[in-house]
């Protein structure tokens, strides 16, 4: 084999997954699970996903403040391995 063969790109067009935007969402729309009665969900997006756990007894103020924080600071929040910056699932 000599050079020039080797610097030839191949003809054929290149692979790609495609991905269809309803599978992903329903993909990262994981399961509720029943929580105890000191316990509810919350969610940070307004299409029910990005679900996050607080405490049932906070006042609605307190609630309000935790998700505004939690919404400002959602890329620390792994809802799967592959969420997290800087590890390789």
């Amino acid at each position: 084999m000599d050079l020039e063969t080797l610097k030839k790109s191949p003809e054929e067009d290149p692979i790609f997954e495609i991905i269809d935007k309803e599978e992903a969402v329903k993909a990262q729309t994981p399961e509720l699970k029943r929580l105890p009665s000191h316990l509810k969900y919350v969610f940070l997006e307004e299409d029910g996903t990005k679900p996050v756990i607080i405490n049932n007894s906070l006042s609605l103020q307190e609630e309000e403040q935790l998700i505004e924080i939690l919404k400002a600071n959602k890329e620390a929040i792994g809802w799967s391995i592959s969420d997290l910056k800087g590890i390789s699932p």
